[in-house]
């Protein structure tokens, strides 16, 4: 799941436009939501979400890319994101600590790919015609690659079955975190 806010300010006039891609949110920030931080790890009280019955998974963890941008209508662009796991979608059913390295995996994905499109904006050139398609645009191209990385997190390590895969990719994405460091945001 990713959401993002567009917030474009053009003649003076603030057009705000809110997507949320796959499914709707309930607020932007609350209490039941954890932003990412390098020093912080998920705990299985973190998950909140009642079960789903109808699938065999031991727990399932809700992540999303979040996005606030303004640009002033002229040549300037502001903007945050930060990568937030929802307490009360996301949820567990069989505890493991192989389980939770696997969920915190799911977590630190997400802000591989927020580090990643902060990169991309702040290579953008500000067209403010464009502003809103190209954000958008970006943004799904990025989404798009991280949703790939997560399908192919879980495959490779048949859910966090596969312990010696699942090392292996612990691994690879503390890498990814450590060569995009010059992106983190720690707010």
């Amino acid at each position: 799941m990713v959401r993002y806010m567009v917030l474009k300010n053009a003649n003076k006039k603030a057009i705000i436009l809110v997507l949320f891609i796959l499914f709707c949110c309930k607020g932007l920030y609350s209490q039941n939501e954890v932003l990412w931080r390098p020093d912080s790890k998920l705990k299985w009280s973190d998950f909140l979400g009642r079960p789903d019955s109808s699938t065999e998974f031991g727990a399932l963890s809700y992540t999303v890319m979040d996005l606030k941008a303004h640009s002033d209508g002229l040549d300037k662009m502001t903007y945050t994101v930060t990568a937030i796991f929802d307490n009360n979608q996301s949820w567990v059913r069989l505890r493991s600590e192989v389980g939770l390295q696997h969920e915190q995996g799911h977590f630190n994905i997400t802000e591989i790919y927020t580090r990643k499109f902060r990169a991309a904006l702040a290579a953008y050139k500000l067209k403010t015609s464009t502003f809103e398609s190209d954000i958008n645009r970006l943004f799904n191209k990025i989404d798009k690659e991280r949703k790939q990385m997560q399908h192919k997190y879980d495959h490779e390590t048949d859910f966090s079955r596969n312990v010696v895969m699942q090392n292996f990719w612990t691994k690879k994405i503390d890498r990814e975190l450590k060569d995009l460091s010059e992106w983190a945001y720690i707010p």
